[in-house]
């Protein structure tokens, strides 16, 4: 808690309702000190997050009712993104977490892998540029951007936006994309993409040309268009890379973290809503997401140990790396779709 109220970047944290967005920095001052952190990030990047970086995203909500906000945490981890960065985010999200009295519930969330919730935080739509913290924060003005191409694509009842090289190459008849050229934004459709994937592009070269000011234009396909990407060519007709990877399903395994005689032990449970108890805290393991639920009456040892745990088994059975994490608090079941989501 004391940390987290000497945090500059905390100010405002969850205060009122909306989405903040904050980047990991994990660097090292000139004589070698670590200097890690957090930064706030723009605004109008919002939904735009770096393959080579860590981000926490806070989305505060009010009930219009009791006028009470609540708080969903993530922290989001990139392709690329370095552990050092992973680690100081998973800090991060603790820091944020006491600034907050413990409330928030929290996501751990992967690219290419995120929660309905996550998305729905973006109005649906995310985009995934490459890079990481150097390349993020440049400045640089619209004339002397280097050309950027993004494949849109719908994913189950998302879309999302993908970076990828800015070559013909890149181009498919399946999906829809966005040429980014500075001053000139581009749409290009493939023959076969969806009306869904067209008006996701049409928004996002949209918003891109509001970021600037209306220094931007959207132009028509040219010669212009066919020259940043190397000059016209045969289009693939399939998209070879929208295959998407199917989550792991298992069965539930329900784990106990219980400190009662000052040391915190494990051990496996009944798969039952019963089983969870108000003075403990577990791990519910349904394959794809691994949930941490909160008793009431657990203490924060027990808490802060189950979200370890929690780690801890994607490794132990080899799960995917993106397998989600969310951590739930007795009395946030109803809110969260607990009960729903884990199937006890």
């Amino acid at each position: 808690m004391a940390a987290a109220a000497t945090e500059e970047d905390w100010l405002g944290a969850g205060e009122k309702a909306g989405v903040q967005v904050w980047r990991v920095e994990n660097e090292r001052n000139p004589d070698g000190s670590p200097n890690f952190g957090v930064n706030p990030w723009p605004t109008e990047q919002y939904g735009h997050f770096y393959t080579g970086d860590s981000f926490v995203v806070l989305h505060t909500k009010e009930d219009k009712e009791t006028q009470k906000l609540s708080w969903d945490a993530y922290f989001w981890i990139g392709k690329e993104s370095s552990q050092d960065e992973y680690a100081v985010a998973a800090y991060k999200m603790v820091e944020l977490d006491d600034l907050l009295g413990g409330f928030p519930t929290q996501h751990r969330e992967c690219q290419e892998h995120e929660s309905k919730s996550f998305l729905k935080a973006f109005g649906g739509h995310i985009a995934y540029c490459s890079g990481g913290i150097s390349s993020g924060f440049r400045h640089t003005a619209p004339e002397e951007f280097e050309a950027r191409l993004f494949e849109v694509r719908k994913l189950g009842r998302h879309t999302k936006s993908f970076q990828v090289p800015t070559a013909r190459s890149s181009l498919n008849h399946g999906n829809a994309f966005v040429l980014d050229a500075g001053l000139r934004i581009y749409k290009w459709f493939g023959d076969d993409c969806s009306p869904f994937e067209k008006a996701k592009a049409a928004k996002v070269a949209f918003n891109m040309s509001q970021a600037r000011g209306g220094h931007a234009h959207n132009e028509e396909v040219d010669d212009t268009f066919w020259e940043l990407l190397g000059g016209r060519g045969e289009i693939s007709v399939e998209d070879t890379k929208a295959q998407v990877e199917a989550m792991d399903q298992t069965l539930t395994r329900v784990f106990k973290l219980t400190d009662e005689d000052s040391v915190v032990r494990t051990m496996e449970v009944a798969p039952t809503r019963e089983s969870l108890v108000d003075a403990d805290a577990f791990c519910i393991d349904i394959g794809h997401t691994i949930f941490v639920w909160v008793g009431s009456q657990a203490t924060k040892r027990e808490g802060q140990q189950a979200m370890v745990y929690a780690h801890q088994l994607i490794t132990d059975f080899d799960k995917p790396m993106h397998t989600r994490i969310t951590r739930v608090m007795a009395g946030q079941e109803k809110q969260t779709g607990f009960w729903e989501k884990s199937g006890l």
